[in-house]
């Protein structure tokens, strides 16, 4: 019986980020104590989505049989691969706690009455979100409004709130500059911003999913002062650690994974006793084409208007952003002047997920990639001289 001391895959370059279109390609290595008598070597390269229980295909699994019946020696054996991702829309890698999503090459190993031996690899594909598209470099600009009742002394006052971002897409690693102005509120009324992760797990159809929110980033920026019928706090910043990008993954059989965030206001206040919450969101895209310097320091755009939850309750609705597919091509081609080398990129933040071993492989004869940590492109710096000039007051 023949043992086996490695058998793993390697990537060409050492890359394991790729983007659809692209060629996944390297070697598989097998590394031998004794002779081993196997019916075949099998190279497979697989994409699979699972929320809870249910598993489902992204990509038609692409086959490459290396080789028939034989005895391998003892020693080392290699074997180039060579697999192209299909240039069509593919949603992001992504580990979550209730749902996954995974690109991976599979080898196996066909033994003759005996149980089949593989290895996995498991790597990062990037779905193409630029954020140099026209909708997604624009700065964001959004209000809501409140009438609270003044009592049988004064009249009622109408609150404002407008929150501006200095765009709509960014990548991991970049700061969301946001600004915002209050109207009419009073002097203790305390205000907080925060990132907020929203994930969306379906297993089916027509099922009410399971949603997950993450605050990412929490910052305070301070409290209204007396006196002020209106009152700024410009330039907040607040800086994107390594997650994952916008998701809108929905498979043939009615299973879903979505993936969005949001800049989230909260302003609070006491009255006897009792916490009063003014709570506004404003979603935003996460890309994976980080803005380039050119187009951050081009002029700024008009401003799109962002759709903002009701401002009144404690816990307020989130406002899913439109999916980029809306206002960019599916899976379009990488730009001619794509950099050869790859952006900067880090462990996500959400941590690393399990994988299932297979019910039919012996534990004992399985090899590769127990755990699995996506990576995700991280850009640096922000435009910093945003502000409410270009916006008149009420």
């Amino acid at each position: 019986m023949g043992k086996i001391k490695a058998f793993k895959f390697t990537f060409q370059d050492n890359k394991a980020v790729f983007y659809p279109g692209q060629w996944v390609c390297g070697q598989c290595s097998l590394k031998l104590d004794e002779s081993l008598k196997i019916k075949g070597l099998q190279i497979s390269l697989i994409g699979e989505a699972t929320v809870g229980k249910r598993k489902e295909v992204i990509l038609t699994p692409q086959v490459q049989n290396v080789f028939g019946p034989s005895t391998l020696a003892a020693g080392g054996h290699q074997q180039d691969f060579r697999f192209q991702l299909p240039p069509i829309a593919m949603p992001t890698s992504f580990e979550g706690k209730i749902g996954s999503i995974r690109y991976c090459l599979e080898g196996t190993l066909e033994r003759p009455w005996k149980s089949n031996i593989q290895t996995r690899k498991v790597f990062t594909v990037w779905e193409y979100v630029d954020c140099n598209n026209p909708l997604l470099s624009a700065p964001q600009v959004g209000q809501s409004e409140k009438v609270i009742s003044g009592g049988c002394m004064s009249g009622n006052k109408r609150l404002g709130i407008t929150v501006q971002l200095d765009r709509r897409g960014y990548c991991p690693g970049e700061n969301i500059i946001v600004s915002v102005k209050t109207r009419d509120f009073p002097q203790d009324v305390q205000a907080k911003l925060l990132l907020t992760m929203v994930s969306v797990f379906n297993e089916a159809a027509q099922k009410q999913g399971t949603t997950r929110r993450d605050v990412l980033r929490t910052q305070d920026i301070g409290t209204t002062p007396r006196g002020n019928r209106a009152h700024r706090f410009n330039n907040v910043s607040l800086q994107i650690p390594s997650v994952p990008p916008t998701i809108r993954w929905k498979g043939s059989g009615g299973a879903g994974i979505s993936v969005y965030y949001l800049v989230e206001l909260k302003m609070a206040k006491r009255r006897n006793q009792k916490k009063i919450f003014w709570h506004v969101n404003v979603p935003v895209t996460m890309g994976t084409i980080p803005l380039s310097v050119a187009n951050n320091e081009a002029p700024s755009r008009a401003p799109v208007q962002a759709t903002l939850s009701t401002a009144g309750s404690r816990e307020s609705q989130a406002i899913e952003p439109p999916s980029y597919s809306e206002i960019m091509p599916t899976a379009p081609p990488l730009p001619d002047n794509y950099p050869v080398n790859p952006p900067p990129y880090e462990e996500c933040i959400l941590g690393s997920g399990l994988l299932e071993v297979d019910a039919a492989t012996d534990p004992d004869n399985r090899y590769g990639d127990a755990s699995f940590t996506p990576v995700y492109t991280m850009a640096r710096g922000a435009r910093l001289d945003y502000s409410f000039a270009n916006f008149e007051d009420n």
